[in-house]
């Protein structure tokens, strides 16, 4: 056991290092912000120590899917996720970022964090991160730029295919982002204005992605009936381009999609073994959380959340997304998907019970207490 010139010594814990080494009870030694030695014992006189016995030392956790883009700016020591051993997260998934933000998209944005006294002063990425760089905060971060973001800015919420002078407009936006620190750019297909982008669209936007060696991150198109399809539109995509393309929390959603598993494992299989770029993630657990409006029909979306609450009013409308959202009626859909918050506080005895449960309450259809709920809760 040898003395040494630390700050700072883990003593006694079981260290797993990263490296698939099977884990032993280690000391780290430590000085600055650097790690100096890993040694059974390590001696010094001076230096603070934290025993660590009976627990377990490893490197910080990499959270690489996170939504924390704009929250942890009113929590900066982000205690959810440093009291789990994440130390790094990847912000800016599924097509949603901080930035770029202009128009609808920034009033929306304005509405939403109000309530957490964030005021988002910035526009673009640069603008942001200028921000980002004066907030200490306990988590490292790494940013990508959200391709909704970006469509939102350029095109708004309209339901159609962006024009030549957009898609331009659209590239100097991500150009920006890129240049600014942005690591890549994700896309969110079944979320507005992301789901009305087409696959030329994607190519286009990937292939500058590309040039400045980002990586493309996805929430495809489907996760569940049409799944092999949204799998072979991100592989395409990578083909075409070259880009690094990263399926997000990849799963067959649905228990009657669960065989299709080994499927998605043979595509992805096969596109990595002819040289293309692809990789994913997956969580395990059969769960998700987002809106609750991703399970209406897309053109339902059309023009920004203003029109969609009004078109949710029209009788009219409601009887058409009824007949789309038929399959909907079989068991157990309706009973799988539970509320976990709401804004007002009306609402607030809905929370951690099923939309079955809150029809059977309200003595009404699952789908029309859900589209009242929307109406209420914009």
């Amino acid at each position: 056991m040898r003395k040494m010139d630390l700050d700072l010594i883990i003593e006694k814990g079981f260290l797993i290092d990263g490296t698939g080494m099977p884990g032993k009870k280690m000391d780290v030694g430590i000085k600055g912000n650097k790690i100096e030695v890993i040694e059974e014992r390590i001696s010094c006189n001076t230096c603070t120590r934290i025993d660590a016995e009976g627990m377990i030392v490893a490197p910080g956790f990499i959270d690489i899917h996170s939504h924390s883009d704009f929250l942890w700016l009113a929590c900066r020591e982000s205690e959810s996720k440093i009291l789990d051993g994440v130390t790094t997260e990847v912000c800016g998934n599924c097509g949603l970022s901080a930035f770029p933000l202009r128009g609808k998209l920034l009033e929306r944005r304005r509405q939403g964090l109000s309530k957490y006294g964030i005021v988002p002063s910035w526009r673009s990425a640069q603008g942001f991160f200028d921000v980002a760089e004066g907030i200490n905060s306990s988590v490292n971060r790494a940013f990508l730029v959200g391709h909704g973001n970006i469509r939102a800015c350029a095109v708004g919420y309209d339901n159609r295919v962006a024009t030549k002078d957009e898609l331009s407009v659209m590239g100097k936006y991500l150009e920006e982002a890129m240049k600014a620190g942005a690591f890549g750019m994700s896309s969110g297909l079944v979320y507005p204005p992301g789901c009305y982008a087409e696959f030329d669209e994607l190519v286009t936007m990937c292939n500058r992605v590309n040039e400045y060696g980002g990586l493309y991150a996805t929430h495809i198109r489907n996760e569940g009936d049409d799944l092999e399809n949204a799998i072979a539109e991100a592989i395409k995509v990578a083909e075409e381009t070259g880009v690094n393309v990263q399926i997000s929390h990849i799963k067959t959603m649905g228990q009657e999609n669960w065989h299709k598993l080994e499927n998605v494992k043979a595509l992805i299989a096969y596109a990595i073994n002819e040289g293309v770029n692809v990789t994913c993630d997956r969580y395990p657990y059969t769960a998700a959380a987002t809106d609750l409006d991703v399970i209406l029909p897309a053109w339902v979306y059309d023009g920004g959340i203003e029109d969609q609450i009004q078109r949710l009013k029209d009788r009219a409308v409601r009887k058409r997304i009824a007949e789309e959202m038929s399959k909907a009626d079989e068991a157990p859909f309706w009973s799988d998907i539970v509320i976990s918050s709401v804004s007002t506080q009306k609402n607030r005895w809905m929370v951690g019970k099923s939309i079955a449960e809150i029809a059977a309450i309200q003595k009404k259809p699952p789908l029309e207490a859900v589209l009242d709920l929307l109406i209420e809760e914009d």
